[in-house]
């Protein structure tokens, strides 16, 4: 009763906004539909609530991570722009290997009233702040090789080496999801005549590659 006594007290201008402030009040984290990403995208595509009359939405803090706050990219929308009339954006992380959940602070402006709805997880926890998951990839270890140091990462390479030496070039292996990726030589008619020790593919034989009497199947 004393609601409604209330209400019925009201101007008149003040009783058609309440409703309409109250239904602008957002209710707790939102989650997108193309939430979770895959880890290592770039640009991908993430859609903010899409209210009927919001006409700019506005990017208040870049993504940030959920558990250490720190920037974990970009998030802009087709033109790399923070403000914007389409709730689509596109987020880039600056490590491609990131895996986690991060926030995006923002803003929704009313095209019929002119009123601004802050989402900030920061300012308020209660806000409809934006949280996306970014899951975590098993990525494929990836090879370098090379005659002065192991950098080129080419999947097929040919190098050249002097008669009578033994060094064939040098590999080596790096894994985005981290550990020690072993290098062994399997594969080919040859590959008894080659081995890996100490960052270096060798040739093995006591004399190196001889051109006047090859080892190798095909002479």
């Amino acid at each position: 009763m004393v609601k409604a006594k209330i209400m019925l007290n009201l101007p008149k201008f003040l009783r058609f906004f309440l409703p309409l402030v109250m239904c602008l009040c957002a209710s707790g984290q939102y989650t997108p539909s193309e939430s979770p990403l895959s880890e290592g995208g770039a640009a991908m595509q993430v859609t903010l609530p899409d209210g009927a009359n919001t006409s700019i939405y506005r990017i208040l803090k870049p993504p940030y991570d959920s558990v250490t706050n720190n920037v974990v990219g970009q998030f802009v929308d087709s033109l790399s722009q923070t403000i914007s009339t389409s709730p689509t954006f596109f987020f880039t992380p600056s490590d491609p290997d990131y895996s986690g959940t991060f926030y995006v602070d923002w803003n929704g402006t009313n095209s019929s009233t002119g009123i601004v709805t802050e989402n900030s997880y920061l300012g308020n926890p209660q806000n409809d702040y934006l949280v996306v998951v970014v899951t975590s990839t098993d990525d494929v270890p990836v090879l370098y090789t090379g005659l002065t140091n192991a950098s080129d990462s080419n999947a097929a390479v040919s190098y050249q080496q002097n008669e009578g030496t033994s060094f064939v070039a040098y590999a080596s292996a790096i894994d985005a999801d981290g550990g020690s990726p072993s290098i062994t030589i399997t594969g080919g008619v040859d590959q008894a005549l080659f081995s890996y020790s100490g960052g270096q593919i060798l040739f093995n034989t006591t004399s190196g590659f001889d051109y006047e009497f090859p080892q190798d199947s095909d002479g």
